[in-house]
């Protein structure tokens, strides 16, 4: 393969499908006639009827599933079974998945579920099963395929998967669970009451006894849960242990009331509670929730914020029915078994964070418990590294007696004397430490989180009494900011609340204590969804965005543009002069175009599209061909009939012949001659050439496409619009704008594309499936802003020339949401003939190994910059750094600062959302900048014939990142491959060649899912690896520091250490040298090269934590910090040799504290603030030098932090592409940490 050869193979390669959206402008009295006609006006009913009907479906649903789960029931066997493996999680997760399967099945295998997702849901099964529906389900009878995404999402309900929205999870995994936590806890009672009072404590609930509980017994009977899957039961069984009222206010009491009076009456007897079954998924049952649907209005926020105080106030403070409330139970948690209290994994790091300011204290703790348990024996580093983490990851929860313990053994510093995760519980958030020089201190009691909440409901209190009559709510920026606060503080609360909600699945739970915690967080449930309603609606935008589907009473409007289906689609697309329109025909007008009047001398016209398509050539020339009722249109022998009817023709088929296969193959070529279809002018392939009937379907498909242009008298139209017989409107973007300038965007490209006589080779095809919007008018004029025209305006980029602009029309803030508006979405097909090569990786793989000439684009996503971007040769040599902050015009006339743009941007953003105020969109300035960084990327792909080397980031390596977060990192990758996809190079080529409009390249796979991208290190051109270390791997000597960062624990520990290097000696200019042979410690990685010399010489930036806030300092000469210190403590480094008999003589933490802190200085390699960033590495190399970026002149080497992390991305990809060459393909995803460090310090590519 030659390298001028690269881009013409990687065209034409797979289809892919584009939704393309515009505006339509009405045209002459369309709007009129629209609205005469009441079109908009039934759509938008029919959207209110949709909602109504989707709850009228989940009745049925409910229905449906109570029906089903009322003659269920589990085998006695597979009860028994899930209690004796509950401690055995694989055994367990096998029974569930069994339980899971067979009530799954139960759904599927009635009669009902087979029409339960479909039409005649609608159009029979809901009005036979409740007349009163019958009117509504009518108004469906044509739109039922609007329900399809709604059916969809329904299916979950009774999946056998292991998914929190369906039935069989609920019943198994949810459930279940608490029936038997229940069962033991009345055990526990019956034990610690004594039989006779138990009893009668029984008897005395027995009017609240469900109806399916003959005895005592049967409640703790596992059979009994047979009947508690329907929610009637639950609701029964619920009552029992709550208690519940009746319409005229009598009080029943539920047992967990029972059960706190002898708590009462003996404080010394710590009895379980009882906790509520959860209901069951779609059924409705009594609920108090205060929060409406929407909020319109400032009295419904203050209804709303009224009754959560109470609610709020009563479940967190105050005693309900001498209950504990959440606080008691917090303040109490010392008179709890802490051994059965749990936190879950996932709480882990927020616990850790709030306590120590560290997020991962306590995972740290837990590797290293793991550590000393399952010792390191034979295998590599970093397969010992991946099995602690596999065991890790199989704990869910921690108890709190397990979680102090863990840390008074396994933390890397001491704990001070009575510490305990209860204690900073009890004091509610109120206990905060310092991990600090080796130690961890107490450095904040007192205030916690429920100061804030009483000082915020206090405030919140004045608000609620004050009178907003005259001034709304949203525009009183204090009495917005108090609700925030409260809102905020009993968020925080609740937060806090469930960092001990553990899993719900431990087999051991303090029921005592779970049973009323369970019990008061289920009030809290609605807190975060009112904090939403509040905040969205005091925040909301003086503006809407939303849109609804227009029908114009057609349910089949716009899913097809074929002639033949113009009388049902009603739906045809109009050209004059460069412009297009879309024409839909009302009832009386459907037959318009059945006959078109000719065309006068000079007179104006429309062009009229003509749409013919074979859609599906194996269900067509079949259905055609060999039709099962009417005469065929083109008579086959009888042979030909034979073949047909005995499948002879199948591959794969009984009896296949491979004969018959060509003779109906030669038949269906023979009709297609005569048939209407032979307009498309079909050229096929020899017969003999054809493997399955399959393979000539697809030259079918490929070549029943043709789009031809009539001509339509416009006065023909003109009148049909006037009479109401066509709706016309103007198919609009701003390409069509008369102001528009310069080159259309792709998306108009193609729309225009579509319509081309440079489109015979079938590049682009026309949907069906389109969908029309409309949105309505939310802003008037006076409430936005305009600036006149003919009046200069500053321009909001001032890298352009000079300071203002001027416009000869008026500038309206927010415009589009002044007028009502239509939209158009139409889907496309681009390469629908194509080579069916969706893997596009082997042919990459291929041109790798067969060329030397193409080069590597590193990117890396910095600190200090949105993207940076390293340009490597094959031979590793650095051609090219920049930062992508800044990005410059094709033209080079033009330099926008996204960095600093984005970064005001977002600090005003975080400004709004803290003060609950309006916030502007960030998006279309984010998409601009994507936009161009991945312009420029494309470009440079095809200017340099380049692959694209990325880090495969997974989210706790994005977590802290601030300037381009998750979300839009995902977009850009996104983007890239999409645009990769597709890759038309240049605009004004609208010819076949490579990189045009109709040859675009295809350089990656096609984009199904994000997930998929990264579950392979390659798509195309595009390659994923590994980012460990690539901005701390030093470039010049491929130092990394493997010791991590030491912390001081204590004197001995610290002595260990310094003892293991080889010598620490002083080089007699001014510098400390450590000899570091890594075989004498325990590092993680292993490495070939083991001895390094590490010097102490250069600045440092030391970032440290004082009284929780990050303190900066930049230390010029870190050498002199090392020999003052040695001079304080009397070491004679001038005199002195080796200087380790001197260091481990020393007797003192402050000595140590201090060595230790200039030595994790020392092996700093990446030094920033906010004004420098930059490279310096420790190690010495061949020459005695050390890195440091600031120093390269030639570039030739890294300039900064980031552009090492770009040049080591690139770098990690060349590893990729030696490896292709040398044939070792299924390798490259296998890049380790160990081959990583051979590769970079001693050139070696295992």
């Amino acid at each position: 393969m030659k390298t001028q050869h690269f881009f013409e193979d990687f065209t034409s390669l797979y289809s892919l499908s584009k939704t393309i959206r515009f505006e339509l402008k009405p045209i002459g009295k369309t709007l009129e006639n629209i609205k005469k006609n009441g079109l908009i006006r039934r759509d938008e009913q029919r959207l209110d009827d949709y909602e109504k009907l989707k709850k009228v479906i989940d009745e049925y649903h409910e229905d449906f599933i109570a029906n089903i789960l009322s003659s269920f029931s589990f085998s006695e066997e597979i009860l028994q079974s899930y209690i004796q493996n509950l401690s055995e999680s694989e055994a367990r997760a096998k029974i569930e998945k069994t339980m899971r399967d067979t009530l799954a099945k139960a759904f599927s295998e009635d009669e009902r579920y087979k029409s339960i997702f479909k039409k005649e849901l609608v159009k029979k099964d809901i009005p036979v099963w409740c007349p009163a529906y019958k009117s509504l389900c009518k108004k469906f009878d044509n739109f039922t395929t609007s329900l399809v995404p709604f059916h969809e999402n329904r299916k979950n309900l009774y999946t056998s998967n292991e998914i929190t929205a369906s039935i069989p999870y609920r019943i198994v995994h949810v459930n279940l669970p608490k029936f038997i936590q229940n069962i033991e806890a009345l055990c526990e009672l019956q034990k610690k009451m004594g039989a006779d009072l138990y009893l009668e404590m029984m008897e005395n609930l027995r009017n609240v006894w469900p109806s399916f509980v003959k005895t005592p017994d049967d409640l703790c009977n596992l059979k009994t849960y047979n009947h508690l899957m329907v929610q009637s039961s639950i609701s029964e069984y619920n009552r029992f242990v709550g208690g519940y009222s009746t319409e005229d206010g009598t009080k029943h009491q539920g047992i967990n009331e029972w059960i706190n009076i002898y708590r009462q009456r003996n404080k010394e007897m710590r009895l379980p509670g009882l906790v509520f079954l959860h209901k069951q998924i779609l059924a409705k049952v009594d609920s108090s929730s205060f929060i409406s649907d929407t909020l319109e209005n400032d009295d419904q926020v203050f209804c709303v914020l009224r009754q959560f105080r109470k609610l709020f106030w009563n479940t967190v403070s105050s005693k309900e029915d001498d209950a504990a409330s959440l606080k008691d139970l917090f303040c109490g948690l010392s008179g709890y078994d802490p051994e059965a209290i749990y936190v879950s994994d996932a709480h882990l790091a927020t616990i850790s964070k709030n306590i120590f300011d560290r997020w991962n204290y306590i995972s740290d703790a837990i590797r290293r418990k793991t550590e000393v348990l399952m010792p390191r024996k034979k295998e590599s580093v970093e397969r010992y590294a991946e099995k602690i983490s596999k065991q890790i990851k199989k704990r869910q929860s921690y108890s709190l007696a397990e979680l102090d313990d863990l840390l008074a053994h396994y933390s890397e510093e001491s704990l001070p004397a009575g510490f305990s995760l209860l204690s900073y519980f009890t004091s509610l958030g109120g206990q905060k430490y310092l991990v600090s020089d080796g130690e961890v201190i107490l450095y904040e009691e007192g205030s916690n989180i429920w100061d804030e909440v009483l000082i915020a409901f206090r405030d919140l209190q004045v608000i609620l009494d004050k009178d907003f009559t005259e001034k709304k709510l949203g525009k009183d920026e204090e009495a917005v900011s108090v609700i925030k606060k409260a809102l905020d503080s009993a968020l925080r609360l609740r937060k806090f609340f469930d960092l001990l909600s553990g899993t719900g699945a431990e087999i051991r739970r303090d029921s005592s204590f779970y049973a009323l915690y369970t019990d008061r967080m289920d009030k809290l449930k609605g807190l975060l969804k009112m904090y939403d309603k509040v905040r969205n609606y005091l925040t909301k935008k003086p503006y809407s965005i939303e849109k609804f589907k227009l029908h114009f009473d057609n349910p089949s409007l716009l899913s097809g543009w074929d002639k033949n289906k113009e009388l049902n689609n009603l739906s045809v697309i109009f050209r004059q002069n460069g412009y297009y329109y879309l024409g839909i025909m009302t009832p009386k007008g459907k037959n318009l175009f059945k006959t078109l009047p000719k065309l006068g001398a000079e007179e104006m016209f429309y062009e009229k599209m003509e749409y013919k398509q074979i859609a599906e050539p194996m269900l067509m020339l079949p259905k055609v061909f060999f039709p099962k009722k009417t005469k065929p249109a083109f008579a086959p022998d009888q042979s030909v009939v034979d073949i047909y009817n005995k499948k002879t023709f199948k591959t794969g088929q009984k009896g296949f012949n491979k004969k018959d296969l060509y003779r109906l193959i030669d038949f269906y070529k023979e009709a297609l001659t005569v048939h209407e279809w032979k307009l498309f002018n079909f050229s096929f392939s020899p017969t003999e050439q054809y493997r399955n009937i399959g393979e000539f379907f697809d030259e079918v498909r490929e070549q029943a496409y043709k789009v031809s242009m009539v001509n339509v008298p416009a006065s023909y139209i003109d009148e049909a619009v006037e009479n109401g017989k066509l709706y016309l409107f103007q198919i609009y973007n701003k390409d069509f704008s008369p102001y528009s300038k310069g080159i259309p965007n792709l998306h108009t490209l193609y729309w225009k594309a579509l319509f081309s006589e440079q489109n015979q080779s079938r590049v682009y095809k026309l949907c069906g499936g389109g969908e029309l919007f409309y949105r309505k008018a939310s802003l008037h004029m006076q409430d936005t802003t305009v600036h006149p025209k003919g009046i200069s305006i500053h321009k909001k980029n001032l890298n352009k020339k000079g300071e203002t602009s001027l416009f000869n029309y008026d500038l309206v803030k927010d415009k589009r949401f002044t007028e009502d508006k239509f939209f158009f979405h139409v889907p496309i097909s681009i390469n629908y003939k194509n080579k069916k090569i969706t893997n596009v990786n082997q042919m990459v793989r291929d041109y790798i190994a067969q060329n030397d000439d193409l080069q590597i684009i590193g990117i890396d996503r910095g600190e200090r910059n949105l993207l940076y971007i390293s340009r490597i040769d094959t031979r590793g040599n650095l051609l090219e750094q920049f930062s992508l902050n800044v990005i410059e015009s094709d033209k080079g006339d033009l330099r926008t600062d996204y960095q600093k743009i984005l970064g005001d941007r977002e600090q005003e953003r975080l400004r709004r959302r803290q003060e609950w105020k309006s916030i502007e969109s960030i998006k279309d300035l984010k998409d601009g900048y994507m936009s161009q960084v991945v312009h420029k990327i494309c470009n440079m792909v095809v200017e340099h014939k380049a692959i694209v080397v990325l880090e495969n980031l997974n989210l706790s390596f994005m977590k802290g990142r601030k300037k381009v977060e998750k979300s839009v990192y995902e977009k850009f990758e996104r983007m890239l491959v999409d645009k990769l996809n597709y890759l038309v190079v240049d605009k004004k080529n609208l010819s076949n060649e490579p990189g045009g409009l109709y040859a675009a390249y295809q350089l990656t796979n096609p984009l199904f899912s994000f997930e998929e991208l990264h579950r392979y290190p390659q798509s195309g051109i595009l390659f994923f690896v590994d980012p460990w270390n690539t901005s701390l791997t030093d470039p010049s000597t491929g130092f990394v520091n493997l010791l991590g960062r030491i912390n001081y624990t204590n004197v001995g520990d610290a002595r260990k250490f310094f003892d293991r290097f080889n010598a620490i000696r002083y080089d007699g200019k001014g510098n400390i040298l450590f000899d570091l042979d890594l075989s004498r410690f325990d590092v993680r990685v292993e490495t070939q090269r083991k001895l390094w010399t590490l010097t102490t010489f250069g600045s440092r930036i030391a970032k440290s934590k004082k009284s929780g806030k990050w303190m900066v300092e930049r230390i010029e000469n870190l050498s002199l910090c090392f020999l003052e210190l040695f001079e304080q403590f009397n070491i004679g480094y001038r005199v002195e040799k080796d200087l380790k008999k001197a260091i481990l003589s020393q007797d003192r933490k402050e000595f140590y504290v201090r060595l230790i802190y200039l030595f994790n200085l020392m092996m700093q390699i990446r030094n920033s603030d906010g004004e420098e960033d930059y490279i310096l590495s420790p190690a010495l190399n061949e020459k005695n030098l050390q890195f440091d970026s600031r120093l390269i002149e030639a570039k030739d080497l890294p300039v900064d932090a980031d552009a090492n992390g770009a040049y080591n991305v690139a770098r990690k990809g060349l590893m990729v592409v030696q490896r292709i060459k040398r044939g070792d393909h299924e390798s490259i995803h296998r890049i380790g940490r160990a081959q990583w460090l051979r590769y970079v310090q001693e050139g070696i590519v295992e």
